[in-house]
């Protein structure tokens, strides 16, 4: 599966769609994701499971992507609803994504799963 930066990078799919088709993934969401992977295997480990056994991902990659695609979705969301006025109380995407990363590092599999991936700020 490629990626929606691999795929910016090779096509132009910016130029093609406009510039927010390819905004970045935030530093801090690359950092989050890195460190739920592991975690999200520990945690299939822990339940007997393999990815096979997950109908998301087919590995700890497509996991890593469905993460960024996650961020990205979230940091796009995030720049329209600050266009529009209807931006909510709380962290942005970046924000989240580093206080996420802090608690994945050393994190439970309780600490994935409070997660919870709706938008920080609504």
């Amino acid at each position: 599966m490629t990626s929606l930066r691999t795929l910016c990078a090779w096509t132009g799919l910016a130029a093609l769609v406009g510039p927010l088709a390819c905004t970045p993934v935030p530093p801090s969401c690359i950092d989050m994701c890195a460190a739920a992977v592991p975690l999200q295997e520990a945690c299939l480990e822990r339940d007997g499971l393999t990815w096979d056994d997950t109908p998301a991902w087919d590995d700890a990659e497509g996991f890593r992507e469905s993460c960024e695609a996650w961020a990205w979705a979230a940091r796009r969301l995030e720049a329209d609803a600050k266009r529009r006025g209807t931006f909510g109380e709380g962290p942005g995407t970046a924000e989240t994504c580093t206080a996420r990363a802090d608690v994945f590092q050393e994190g439970t599999c309780e600490d994935l799963e409070a997660a919870g991936w709706d938008l920080p700020w609504e």
